[in-house]
């Protein structure tokens, strides 16, 4: 099924994001695949004295640069090449990893146990976010989040395969065709899509797109805006690693956002579906329109006539 179809692509054919990204996704300078128990685990470089479970007060980034780690800027093609994981092989994720880096999932409260976890069956959290990385509850407990650095390659197939899932369910409602129930399955909804007989048609569609957006949300916590002091552009913010920035594209992809903008007509910021503005052209929010684009065609007439 074509993604294109249902919009998901932008003006150059890809899942990409058009609003920038700031995080924290740090790149190894190699990362080593290997076998433990019979399951391909990635293995990055880390300082010597390093214990075997790093909590994140002993994140200490400083001393992976001097190891080579490098931090990244550019989420450019991000979504393209996650979604790519869904099928792909041990080698493949290592590939991606020397691109993008670890998934930094949290070892203390990243859990497989159906009753501690939501809708998904396994909740993967990223290690750090800036407010606050301390989670629990009183029932189970407070801990500092901690990362191992050696991860298994199932997981970024796993959450791979829920991003292709999600946008191949969205595709289905674009198109009006039937989502296939595997994909459900994927984002745990597997027996759990129980919707009464007596509903019509748009309300069981309308239940179905709530489902999926209250997916897609679940994987956006701990983001936020920033402006870019240098080029003046609004950034999401989203903590460590590139996966908050993947599902935040799959997001902008889904809503058919290409962007932010100032309306050339009224000054107002809005955000701008569909197609870019063309490079060097007035834009219009939806409010000024068509009347937008006259008012500006005149008063250019006008101002030619006067200096003529």
């Amino acid at each position: 099924m074509g993604f294109g179809e249902a919009g998901l692509m932008d003006d150059e054919g890809r899942l990409a994001s058009p609003v920038g990204a700031r995080g924290g996704i740090w790149v190894p300078p190699d990362a080593k695949l290997e076998f433990v128990e019979g399951k391909p685990y990635i293995f990055y470089p880390v300082p010597p004295n390093w214990p075997s479970t790093i909590s994140i007060q002993q994140l200490n980034f400083e001393e992976l640069k001097k190891l080579g780690w490098t931090y990244k800027e550019s989420t450019d093609k991000l979504l393209d090449d996650f979604v790519k994981l869904a099928n792909a092989t041990p080698n493949k994720v290592l590939k991606f990893v020397k691109k993008w880096g670890p998934l930094w999932a949290c070892v203390s409260h990243s859990t497989h146990k159906a009753n501690l976890a939501d809708v998904l069956g396994v909740e993967i959290v990223s290690l750090i976010h800036p407010i606050g990385p301390l989670h629990g509850d009183a029932a189970l407990g407070f801990s500092w989040c901690s990362w191992v650095p050696a991860e298994d390659v199932s997981n970024f197939v796993k959450e791979a395969k829920r991003a292709k899932a999600a946008l191949s369910i969205y595709t289905c409602f674009k198109l009006g065709k039937e989502e296939d129930p595997n994909d459900w399955g994927t984002l745990g909804f597997e027996g759990k899509l129980k919707i009464t007989d007596n509903a019509s048609a748009e309300e069981k569609n309308f239940i179905k797109k709530m489902l999926l957006c209250n997916f897609v949300e679940s994987r956006l916590s701990e983001v936020g805006f920033s402006i870019d002091p240098q080029s003046l552009k609004l950034q999401i913010v989203f903590d460590l690693g590139f996966l908050r920035a993947a599902w935040l594209q799959l997001a902008q992809a889904m809503t058919a956002m290409r962007g932010i903008y100032v309306c050339d007509g009224c000054g107002d910021v809005y955000v701008r579906a569909l197609k870019k503005p063309v490079e060097g052209k007035f834009n219009f929010c939806p409010q000024c329109g068509k009347k937008g684009a006259k008012r500006a065609y005149y008063r250019r007439k006008k101002n030619a006539n006067l200096n003529s």
